[in-house]
């Protein structure tokens, strides 16, 4: 299935819509079992002019589609939209980056579409995350209130965050709408369910890939620890809400008896190492 279809647009443009969900940690394009018609229109043809996108799904349809600025990636229409942009970041204290701020742009989109492909449970468990008691529309976005108050903004939002590293957008979660860092594992855990199963995975290797040494292999006896990424709880420590640390994040180390023994590599399911 593929990811993106587009109706129109320079290649530039498509690349650059590419670009953002493939700059995600965690979650892998090849397993997203959902189907996005992409059209780039001129703002006046948005339901809402004010926004940058809009994304139009069917509860339980793994298709949907999105309409994008014309202008898109820089959002420099002459409507005065680009300075709006520059003036909200920097009430966030951030420097504004076109370039960036569009790779963040289609993984927000990418969160609505998802998150409609989503079985009922994994979309109920998302609500509820939020403070929801249900998946109904007209909860978790009321006709006539505020983008910033809607809970469908905030999952798009949380999205963004929980998949792209803060060093690819500008914005963090920009909504009123947010839960804690805390519940961020169990929020990537419902957007799984729209994976193809065996495509998201992070594996643990003590002593692999560069840093392996000569023994190491017969220290371990070919049982290598191997952890899926839908164990986060005990692989990943959040460092998002530690001062200094708000970029990165950790692993459990101590959850393997070869640790402070062994030298270790993280080597992201499909090749390369960090």
């Amino acid at each position: 299935m593929a990811l993106f279809t587009f109706l129109n647009g320079s290649e530039a443009q498509k690349e650059h819509w590419r670009l953002g969900p493939s700059l995600m940690h965690n979650l892998t394009v090849g397993s997203l079992l959902v189907a996005v018609t992409v059209e780039f229109v001129p703002y006046s043809e948005l339901e809402d002019t004010s926004f940058l996108a809009e994304t139009f799904w069917t509860v339980g349809d793994s298709s949907s589609e999105t309409k994008v600025r014309l202008d898109y990636p820089i959002f420099g229409g002459g409507d005065g939209k680009l300075e709006s942009l520059e003036a909200e970041a920097a009430k966030w204290g951030l420097e504004y980056n076109g370039l960036l701020h569009a790779n963040e742009t289609p993984v927000h989109e990418l969160g609505h579409s998802i998150f409609a492909a989503l079985p009922e449970p994994d979309r109920l468990g998302i609500a509820r995350l939020f403070g929801a008691e249900s998946t109904d529309q007209d909860e978790l976005a009321p006709p006539g209130s505020a983008w910033e108050d809607r809970i469908a903004e905030g999952i798009a939002e949380t999205f963004k965050e929980a998949f792209l590293p803060a060093r690819y957008r500008v914005f963090p979660n920009r909504t009123k709408r947010r839960i804690s860092y805390k519940d961020f594992p169990e929020f990537r855990r419902h957007v799984r369910g729209v994976t193809g199963e065996g495509n998201d995975s992070y594996c643990y290797l003590y002593g692999s890939g560069a840093n392996r040494q000569h023994d190491v292999e017969e220290k371990l006896q070919d049982k290598l620890p191997v952890h899926k990424s839908d164990r986060d709880p005990e692989a990943f420590v959040e460092y998002q809400e530690i001062e200094k640390f708000q970029l990165g994040y950790g692993v459990h180390m101590r959850q393997f008896k070869e640790s402070g023994k062994l030298p270790f590599t993280i080597e992201p399911a499909g090749g390369g190492a960090s």
